[in-house]
């Protein structure tokens, strides 16, 4: 399981910075199916 996720995520956790993370990541969810 661990090898399906980034194995950094403080580029994903600082690319929401500034946004409505909630909204961000439905938006992005969409966007990965």
């Amino acid at each position: 399981v661990a090898r399906n996720r980034p194995a950094d995520i403080r580029p994903v956790l600082a690319s929401y910075q500034g946004h409505d993370i909630a909204r961000e990541f439905v938006e992005r969810s969409k966007e990965h199916q």
